[in-house]
């Protein structure tokens, strides 16, 4: 008689089915995306952006392993999902190699030990119900060929350390070769730079940072071939077990039609996951078919020492252990254990090597033929990347890469200046085009203002922005319209201005409660059209004319900053709260504004805006040094992000920095433009504050 309770768990089966193939599914979406995205950025090397070896991914395939573990399942259906399950589990290991690249050492070691965890748990699984059943059948392969996938991949990482020093060595010395090339343009501001110069200057970096990364390495590599090769035998094999398996006619299970689903998914995947290991291998052979040839055979079967200086750091490290005198055999131990996988190592990289100059060798011809046929390049843009060619960041013994590859590269750049010109901040050019001269940085702060405390708080770009902006909308009897594009102005000139910020002041640790009075500050003006408790709407409706604005609202911050002062012992200006900052630079500036405020309330709108507009072409003309920051970037796996950012930066700011650099600009260092306070005193030694409030005057300025 059956169990009742056996019975309903029967029932629940088909649901852990379902379970199981959407899991699987997620694989295949997973690699599906990361092969579209490949082909439409033209990189068949295919970097691991939505599946690359991490804790999620190592979830859901272990997910997807339910199936293969289930050692009571025994019907056709299920013996075909169980076979299709390890050929999907290698095939998306063959997917892994490239993410290899963009994780740090700690890491990688985690990770490829979870991977490994789950592999041996599955095979052990499954060479349990093989001994019970006592039959020696069509998952042999398949196990084989999943056990070696794991073997290259555990290979690839062991050497992932040292490619990645070897590699950072070459970068820093191909860096500063080009550095010293292009000291004497960096080491001036306002060069004359035009965007197609700058942007050449930065394409070299480009393609330093890109044949640098360590993804696109790991995936040019060796070892990343017979991945390919296992992944492709696995894909060989699998029609022919379901030819084997599906001639047995066995009953139906307790998983039902869910079984079909997860078939589905994971001969989806299978096809798939089989994507990007052989675009790879194509990759690699396309890079070697230039130095193919029976008489280098010799020099092509060299082992570099990157691929083993892991495991001999390892070696010769001398552990310290002592359990009861035995410290000297344990350290002999090791070094025999470890000798033994750097034969191992070596062994792997002799084969991979031997594989692809084989297959370089034979499908060199083809290579041709097709380069033939489809040899349409313009002549200019060949000679450019040509150029460029010499920037390109190799590991010893590796290959050099071909013409195409860079030109590649530099069209993945193009493109992301031209994406950047998708969104360049209009309004925001608009506005500082209004800037003749940069004067009203001696106009926002005057010095005649008296202080409210014996040492004032440092100031940044983005509060005097914030609070020039608040001063404006608060103005009286001015058009809705007018304010509507100031706000907007400012929203896209901020977001510039708090980059600068971000990237050269970084290191400024006295600024920091600066820029979070302006980030506080500008949310309540943005959103709520109010300067902290202030409606400065209501404001602007309520007073007569801007002197009266004026005044209230100088009043009002004076009277924060008073009550501050009297109430708590922080005198130190670097320890006073946001809120206190920003009420001192409204105090200062609205005081300085009500110098020249008179009862034309459009004109002292006019005049405040030139003054924001001064700020922040002042601010822009840091642009550049932002870039060059930006391509020198920091770390290995984040450096090929940081210069693609520059890039998209150049293409969103090509107006602005054409527009500011029509400005005569002060003769100032980089270290000095991009504080704020070396621009006011600069205006104040030169003496040009009284000629710039003449000036300021006469300007009638339509936002």
């Amino acid at each position: 008689m059956e169990d009742p309770e056996q019975k309903k768990l029967d029932k629940a089966m088909p649901w852990v089915g379902f379970y199981i193939a959407a899991a699987s599914a997620v694989c295949t979406i997973a690699m599906a995306a990361d092969a579209f995205k490949g082909f439409r950025r033209r990189k068949l090397w295919f970097p691991c952006t939505y599946f690359s070896l991490n804790p999620t991914s190592l979830t859901l395939l272990g997910v997807a392993m339910k199936l293969t573990l289930d050692l009571t399942a025994v019907m056709k259906n299920i013996k075909i999902a169980k076979l299709t399950s390890l050929v999907f589990l290698t095939t998306s290991m063959a997917n892994f190699t490239s993410s290899l690249g963009s994780i740090d050492g700690k890491h990688v070691l985690s990770n490829v030990v979870a991977l490994a965890i789950l592999v041996t748990t599955v095979l052990v699984d499954v060479t349990i119900r093989l001994i019970m059943l006592n039959r020696i059948n069509f998952y042999i392969p398949p196990m084989i060929l999943m056990y070696l996938s794991l073997v290259t991949l555990v290979s690839l990482a062991a050497a992932a350390p040292a490619m990645k020093q070897s590699l950072e060595a070459a970068y820093r010395e191909k860096y500063r070769v080009t550095s010293n090339e292009d000291r004497e343009r960096l080491m001036l501001r306002n060069e004359g730079l035009v965007i197609d110069e700058r942007k050449r200057f930065m394409m070299k970096y480009w393609v330093m940072v890109a044949t640098s990364n360590p993804e696109f390495v790991m995936a040019r590599s060796v070892v990343c071939t017979m991945s390919a090769l296992l992944c492709l035998i696995s894909l060989i094999t699998l029609p022919i077990a379901y030819d084997v398996v599906w001639r047995r006619n066995e009953g139906p299970s307790v998983y039902r039609g869910s079984v079909e689903w997860i078939l589905y998914t994971q001969t989806v995947g299978v096809v798939v996951s089989t994507i990007a290991p052989l675009s790879r291998w194509l990759v690699v052979v396309s890079f070697k078919r230039e130095t193919t040839s029976l008489g280098r055979l010799r020099d092509e079967m060299k082992v570099e020492r990157y691929w083993f200086q892991t495991l001999d750091d390892v070696r010769g490290r001398f552990s310290g252990l002592k359990i009861l005198g035995q410290g000297k055999f344990l350290h002999d131990v090791k070094w025999q254990g470890v000798t033994f996988f750097i034969g191992v190592q070596k062994s792997i990289i002799l084969l991979s090597k031997l594989f692809v100059f084989i297959s370089s060798f034979l499908m060199t011809p083809l290579f041709y033929c097709w380069e033939w046929f489809f040899s349409n390049e313009s002549g200019s843009d060949k000679g450019l990347n040509l150029n460029l060619s010499s920037y390109a960041v190799l590991l010893p013994g590796e290959a050099e890469l071909p013409a195409n590859v860079v030109r590649n590269i530099c069209k993945e750049a193009e493109n992301m200046i031209q994406n950047g010109r998708t969104k360049q901040p209009k309004r925001c050019t608009s506005f500082i085009s209004k800037s003749i001269c940069f004067k009203g940085l001696g106009l926002f702060d005057n010095t005649q203002i008296p202080p409210l405390h014996s040492q004032e708080p440092p100031n940044c770009w983005s509060l005097p922005v914030v609070t020039l902006a608040s001063i404006a909308l608060a103005i009286p009897h001015t058009p809705e319209k007018k304010r509507d594009d100031l706000l907007h102005s400012v929203k896209e000139g901020l977001d510039l201005t708090k980059l600068v910020e971000k990237t050269l002041l970084k290191n400024d640790r006295d600024l920091n409660n600066i820029k979070e009075a302006a980030d506080m500050c500008w949310v309540g003006v943005l959103l709520y059209k109010k300067w902290f408790d202030v409606d400065i709407k209501k404001m602007s409706l309520e007073c007569k004319n801007s002197s009266e604005m004026l005044l209230e609202l100088s009043g009002k911050a004076k009277t924060m900053v008073v009550e501050f002062l009297t109430s708590s012992s922080a005198k130190d200006p670097l320890d006073w709260p946001a809120r206190v900052v920003a009420a001192n630079s409204m105090y200062r500036i609205s005081q300085s504004v009500m110098l020249f405020a008179g009862e034309d309330d459009e004109g002292v709108f006019e005049r405040v805006c030139v003054m924001m507009a001064d700020v922040m072409a002042a601010c822009f003309t840091n642009l550049g040094n932002v870039m060059n920051v930006m391509c020198r970037g920091s770390e290995i796996e984040k450096r090929e992000k940081s210069v693609g950012k520059a890039f998209k930066l150049l293409g969103k700011t090509e107006e602005i920095v054409e527009a500011v650099q029509r400005l005569e600009w002060p003769a100032m260092d980089h270290e000095r433009a991009v504080k704020i306070e070396e621009w006011q005193a600069w205006f104040r030694q030169t003496g040009k504050v009284a000629v710039g409030i003449d000036e300021a005057l006469a300007i009638q300025v339509d936002i």
